[in-house]
């Protein structure tokens, strides 16, 4: 062929090579030039978000900022705090909705493995209320647990948020491809998860070492990411980035002249390898956003607002940084680079909040049986259930003591899903089937508790608990009380039956308390009581909340000290028998300054039935109750009536009032009243009445007024002119760790108050 060929030969050959590379192309690869027409794919832009406890809260300002300059996020990576506001955001939740899940929740209950006092039976809640720590015992000994808190309710929690994407496996097919970073325990290598349970991967990548324990993740032990990798960029890039936009709350190094303690040493030490890895992260970042994080502690999780305020204002200056790093990738910067055809995601929660539970599937009993955890779960299938409802029953499992960790997922029925197209509601309430996995527990623990109050000072308090000692379900408790108070007691309870729970009991002690005998306002003798005795006792458990039953108890009190009191004490010291009918109910939500709920004892009391020196009757009524007004307001009321017959009560049997702390070695018995010393007041029979109003400034600041009224007497009468009356203001901090409450009580505004110091746990 030669240059002067004809054009229409020329056309002919042209088309014939284009036929001819268009046929040697694999199919589904076609050149760039056959594409005229679609236009150049955008740069993927990768979020990477870092640990950082509270301070992580400061990414959600980040994400809001990059939303509203029109950034689409295409991939995310997060560790610790960083996972888990990464994760929220994948499946779709947004920055409003973050920053109203970070201030709803209740960070202290997240951090605190404690079930809720609500769910416990009632032969748990004192081995709950009285202890400051306890710790497992295992092999017969007690040891050191693998963090102090076991991340249950953390746990719980994620999975409560993420309920809509439990089924899903594979986390590039989330809404938002993601992947969380997490330490291997045993190696110290970065563990990226991208597959598996999504709840469970995001708790692992926050694991913090030795506050959370370690989480075993598909036969791997794994533990907080930020000790490997705390800034994952190079996981961002792994998931396909071209930009990645680095969010990093890393606390830095500190210098020299700020190590001055021995935390602040340890905590520089923990932090080399964390930081120069976060330093070799920072260079793989085109764009790095260094909020603010000094002034505020890395645990003001109650200030996710302020947070997340500096996150935005660090981010909003980063902007033009991200706009220019962009427009060299070859984006357009027409009407502004971070713009196009960019949209903003919708803000949202998951689309639906109920589900039909098809099946309840349980995995991991050793000794528990189905029937009791499904009794415990009080959930059925198939029904329709709130996820809340759900997450309520795995709360009952767990405060059963017997597990420890009650984990669940939400598949859709014939197995988990690889797409995220399964975790859609669909038309109605999505179907799915609960799993629940259970690592179950002796629930064996050792532990101690601490008060100390104006009236006895110092005491503290040892208790060991054995769990199926008797058979499954079985409960051995051994307290040992030292201070002016003593007490050395052994509980044995056991639950019998199914929905219907029978308990059956037995109690042995020996206590040594003084008692203070008083003349008018002063204080004459301090005699005391040693008293030894053994009981039996069987009834049926009232949910969570009580007991009725009976119990026969045998009894002997050396009385001795109390022959130079004076009528009315007696100072007979002989053992004697009683039987008693007893109620009790127990719904407050805490041991101290109760914001809700109600405390009842009653008690009859017949002695003796099989003959003896002592022939006498007592009745007792003691009526508590919180009620919740306004806010943080709740209204108080307590009612005491007590009422004896025979001539022959013991001395230790009389009834006591005064002081403005409850005591609780003979908590039928002694009720305090305030304007009163301890135990001014004694008599055979009791009346008393206090009101007041309580209010709580969050869950660990309170105040509270209280007037009362109250008399003992020799014979039973109503006589309002008997009634001493008196009121206290208290104010109180309730933590984990104890209530300090100071009281200042009187008996009118004329009298010279009274300062009460009350601190530690009931007990």
């Amino acid at each position: 062929m030669t240059p002067f060929s004809p054009p229409g030969t020329r056309i002919c050959l042209l088309l014939a090579l284009q036929l001819a590379v268009l046929c040697a192309t694999p199919p589904g690869v076609f050149p760039q030039s056959a594409r005229s027409d679609t236009a150049p794919q955008s740069p993927r832009v990768g979020l990477v978000l870092s640990g950082g406890s509270a301070r992580g809260f400061a990414h959600i300002g980040v994400i809001e900022a990059l939303e509203s300059a029109g950034v689409e996020v295409d991939v995310v990576a997060g560790t610790s705090m960083g996972a888990i506001v990464g994760g929220l955001y994948a499946v779709g939740y947004g920055p409003k909705t973050m920053l109203s899940v970070a201030g709803d929740a209740d960070w202290d209950r997240i951090f605190n493995d404690a079930p809720f006092r609500g769910d416990l039976p009632p032969e748990r809640k004192p081995e709950v209320d009285r202890l400051l720590y306890a710790f497992p015992v295992r092999d017969g000994r007690p040891r050191l647990p693998s963090g102090f808190i076991a991340g249950q309710r953390l746990g719980q929690f994620l999975s409560l948020l993420l309920w809509e994407y439990h089924p899903v496996v594979d986390f590039t097919r989330l809404p938002i491809p993601f992947a969380a970073v997490a330490t291997d325990a045993e190696s110290g290598a970065a563990v990226r998860l991208g597959r598996g349970y999504l709840p469970a991967a995001i708790q692992a990548s926050a694991a913090i070492p030795s506050v959370f324990a370690p989480v075993e993740y598909r036969g791997r032990l794994l533990t907080d990411g930020g000790v490997a990798r705390n800034l994952p960029a190079e996981d961002a890039a792994a998931l396909g980035a071209d930009v990645l936009v680095c969010s990093d709350v890393s606390k830095p190094l500190q210098p020299a002249d700020s190590l001055r303690d021995l935390l602040a040493v340890l905590d520089q030490t923990i932090g080399y390898r964390g930081w120069y890895s976060t330093l070799e992260q920072r260079e793989l970042c085109d764009v790095l956003i260094l909020p603010d994080i000094a002034g505020l502690p890395a645990t003001a999780f109650d200030r996710a607002a302020e947070w997340a305020h500096r996150g935005r204002e660090a981010a909003l200056a980063a902007l033009p940084r991200l706009e220019a790093r962009l427009v060299t990738m070859g984006v357009s910067s027409g009407d502004g680079a971070l713009g196009g055809s960019r949209r903003r995601r919708a803000d949202g929660r998951p689309s639906a909040d109920s589900v039909q539970l098809v099946a309840i599937e349980i995995s991991g009993l050793e000794r528990a049986t189905e029937r009791f955890v499904l009794y415990r779960l009080g959930l059925e299938a198939p029904e329709r259930y709130t996820v809340a409802e759900i997450d309520e029953g795995i709360r009952r499992v767990y405060a059963t003591g017997r597990f420890r960790s009650v984990a669940y997922r939400l598949d859709t029925p014939g197995g988990r899903a690889s797409g995220s197209a399964a975790a859609g509601a669909g038309d109605g309430p999505a179907r799915r089937v609960l799993a629940l996995e259970l690592v179950e527990t002796r629930g064996s623990h050792v532990g101690f508790g601490y008060r100390y109050d104006s009236r006895y000072k110092a005491s503290v308090l040892l208790s060991g608990v054995l769990s199926d000692a008797l058979g499954y379900g079985s409960r051995l408790a051994v307290d040992l009380r030292l201070g002016e108070q003593g007490e050395v007691r052994g509980r044995l309870t056991r639950r019998l039956g199914g929905r219907l729970q029978f308990l059956v009991g037995a109690e042995a002690g020996y206590r040594r308390m003084p008692f203070d005998v008083y003349e008018g306002d002063l204080r004459v003798s301090t005699p005391r009581a040693y008293v030894s005795q053994g009981a039996l006792a069987v009834g049926i458990g009232l949910w969570n909340a009580g007991f009725l039953g009976l119990r026969l108890k045998a009894e002997y009190a050396d009385l001795d000290e109390f022959r130079a009191a004076g009528p009315p004490f007696t100072a007979d010291s002989e053992a004697f028998y009683t039987a008693s009918a007893l109620f009790e109910l127990d719904s407050q939500d805490r041991p101290d300054f109760p914001r809700r709920g109600v405390r009842v004892r009653l008690r009859a009391e017949r002695a003796d039935p099989f003959g003896g020196p002592h022939d006498f009757e007592q009745f007792v009524a003691d009526l508590h109750g919180a009620l919740p007004a306004v806010g943080g307001l709740s209204l108080l009321g307590h009612i005491t009536l007590g009422t004896s017959t025979g001539a022959d009560l013991p001395d230790h049997y009389l009834f006591f009032l005064g002081g403005s702390n409850s005591y609780y070695l003979f908590p039928t018995r002694h009720f305090p009243l305030a304007g009163l010393h301890t135990m001014e007041r004694h008599g055979r029979h009791v009346q008393a009445l206090r009101v007041g109003l309580q209010y709580a400034i969050g869950d660990h600041l309170a105040t509270r007024f209280r007037w009362n009224a109250g008399t003992t007497l020799a014979s039973w009468t109503v006589d309002s002119d008997l009634l001493t009356h008196g009121f206290d203001l208290t104010g109180a901090v309730v933590t984990r760790f104890g209530t300090a409450a100071l009281s200042v009580a009187a008996r009118d505004l004329e009298s010279l108050p009274n300062l009460v110091l009350d601190v530690g746990f009931p007990f």
